[in-house]
């Protein structure tokens, strides 16, 4: 998802990583993320019934995953200012343009903060405007500055964040950090030989467009699985291993 700040609001539009593919398969990596943090909401709030604001959702998948697996009542609102004027329901869930006038027992910024020019001023608004006292946050930004890449310029990404910057934004808004950690820590040395071969043999990184098929499907499956085990023991004993992106899990 990117959002532009400017003055009238944030523009929306399209991460390649947030598509399916034309005959609607997602990713394993989009799979394997939702399962990453779904078991990290979980952790959070028992099963119990929520309100949940999910900023920059894209076209919903993740909400509609999160519903479906949800064992209690789900108050689910996905925001996006690309969504159009006025409020829309698609599959029972609204859809908002504008900045919801309600607060939230949860609120989701999973990869957004990277595309606003003002994130901490974005981020106060949220917490302000959106969350429940004793509410949670459920943040992600794309780690590490020295991993730039064609990649994030073809996304629009404003910048990436080391852990440490991550954390100062989230405190400096308020906000007490629970747990935190890298995603996709196995898939980071891959990363690193990418860009090493975009800067010496000008070789784009690649992105996701299109999932994988046959064979392959089922090893990168397993490669990213073992990888979501290893990131989510690593958050419990509070080991903070590098990936290619870093979370937090924040309380009012």
């Amino acid at each position: 998802m990117h959002w532009r700040g400017n003055t009238g609001g944030y523009e929306r539009t399209m991460d390649f990583n947030e598509r399916g593919t034309a005959t609607g398969v997602r990713h394993p990596w989009e799979k394997h993320r939702f399962k990453f943090y779904h078991d990290v909401i979980v952790s959070s709030f028992g099963r119990r019934p929520l309100s949940v604001l999910d900023v920059g959702a894209g076209d919903g998948w993740f909400a509609r995953e999160l519903r479906s697996v949800w064992e209690a009542p789900l108050d689910i609102t996905l925001w996006g200012s690309g969504y159009g004027e006025g409020d829309a329901k698609e599959d029972g869930i609204p859809r908002i343009a504008g900045n919801p006038d309600r607060s939230f027992d949860l609120v989701l910024m999973l990869d957004v903060a990277e595309h606003v020019t003002d994130d901490a001023g974005f981020l106060a608004s949220i917490i302000r405007r959106n969350l429940e006292p004793g509410g949670r946050i459920l943040f992600s930004v794309p780690a590490w500055t020295w991993l730039w890449s064609s990649h994030d310029m073809r996304l629009r990404h404003v910048r990436r964040y080391s852990p440490r910057v991550a954390r100062a934004l989230l405190e400096g808004a308020g906000l007490r950090v629970l747990e935190s950690g890298g995603l996709f820590p196995i898939l980071l040395p891959i990363r690193v030989l990418q860009i090493t071969r975009e800067k010496v043999m000008k070789v784009p990184v690649p992105g996701l467009e299109g999932a994988p098929r046959g064979v392959m499907t089922m090893l990168v499956n397993g490669v990213l699985a073992l990888d979501r085990k290893v990131a989510r023991g690593a958050s419990r004993v509070g080991i903070q291993v590098p990936g290619l992106s870093w979370w937090a899990l924040c309380a009012r």
